[in-house]
């Protein structure tokens, strides 16, 4: 016998002293969750029957980044760093000669860089 995930119901023990608001608001959650499994579920890009769709900048639990919003404005984790500033859009009918550069890097001692001879196994 086969189930279907989205068929089953969650069971929460509750105390007496619990309020009316946190039960709604637990509902609502759960209702929530189960939209978006089910959405996730019948999106029409998903690969297989058995395999999630993904969307961008999202795991299966939740969101891929759980840092705060200050967090999120800096870090190597975010792509930005302090004291960068964002890039000035290229005009598509020029060249745009005066806004791109080119870069050479230099590593040195290359002595970790350079092979001597190849062996091939």
């Amino acid at each position: 016998m086969t189930t279907n995930p989205s068929h089953f119901v969650v069971a929460a023990v509750t105390s007496s002293s619990d309020t009316d608001t946190n039960s709604e608001s637990s509902t609502d959650e759960e209702d929530c969750t189960m939209e978006e499994m089910e959405r996730k579920r019948l999106h029409p890009y998903r690969l297989h029957q058995e395999l999630w769709f993904n969307d961008s900048g999202e795991m299966n639990d939740g969101p891929l980044c759980r840092c705060s919003a200050r967090a999120r404005k800096c870090g190597i984790r975010h792509g930005i760093y302090s004291g960068e500033s964002s890039l000035m859009k290229c005009d598509l009918d020029t060249n745009n000669a005066d806004k791109l550069y080119h870069y050479r890097i230099t590593i040195s001692p290359p002595t970790n860089f350079l092979v001597s001879s190849l062996r091939y196994t």
